[in-house]
């Protein structure tokens, strides 16, 4: 790979990524940012890395949060999120679920 295709891929990761994180800070907002006690559901993929990240800043709001797999349950562990199952969680439903964060529709 020549010096530039290696500058032109690295730049576009880096769009990438800034978009990903642009839609998940958006999406926490959106709808983390409301009363305590949220149940939240917390989808796959690579940006809910950043949605993860996001909702660590809204813990005090947040009663539990429910993976939907194995890579989204490590990262709820490793920011310090509360991990509950979804038959843990007060009537077995959620306030939201994240997915897909990089492609909000309102």
């Amino acid at each position: 790979m020549s010096s530039k295709a290696a500058s032109e891929s690295t730049e576009s990761e880096m769009t990438s990524n800034a978009a990903k994180m642009a839609a998940a800070v958006t999406a926490v907002k959106m709808f983390i940012n409301q009363p305590a006690n949220m149940r939240v559901g917390l989808g796959s993929g690579s940006t809910v890395v950043f949605v993860a990240e996001e909702l660590n800043k809204y813990k005090s709001a947040i009663q539990s949060c429910v993976p939907t797999s194995y890579q989204s349950r490590n990262l709820i562990l490793s920011n310090d999120l509360p991990l509950k199952s979804l038959d843990e969680n007060e009537n077995s439903s959620l306030h939201v679920t994240i997915d897909g964060a990089d492609e909000i529709a309102l």
